[in-house]
């Protein structure tokens, strides 16, 4: 019983540091911080897959707010065949500006 309850204090304390809030920034600290964000070039990850390549690049967005996001793009290479697919899923969730 004690062991569950010490987990439990360990994850409140965990929880209790001071996080810098992205969202209590001005939108010029955010444009800065934004476009430092977004001068980054991705850094693809490459897995083998059997005889074929799955390649795994995450981009990063900003919306008209600047807050940045994650895309996530997959890219299957199948050197059998060779043919390759592209998927980047959905947009990830940024906020958009009222018109």
């Amino acid at each position: 019983m004690l062991k569950p309850l010490l987990l439990v204090a360990l994850l409140l304390v965990a929880c209790s540091q001071d996080v810098p809030k992205v969202a209590n920034r001005t939108p010029a600290e955010r444009a800065v911080l934004a476009e430092k964000k977004l001068a980054v070039p991705p850094v693809p990850r490459t897995y083998a897959v059997g005889q074929n390549e799955l390649v795994v690049v995450e981009v990063p967005v900003a919306d008209s707010q600047h807050f940045v996001d994650k895309q996530r793009c997959m890219v299957f290479r199948d050197l059998e065949l060779k043919q390759v697919t592209m998927s980047c899923g959905q947009q990830p969730d940024v906020l958009v500006a009222a018109p």
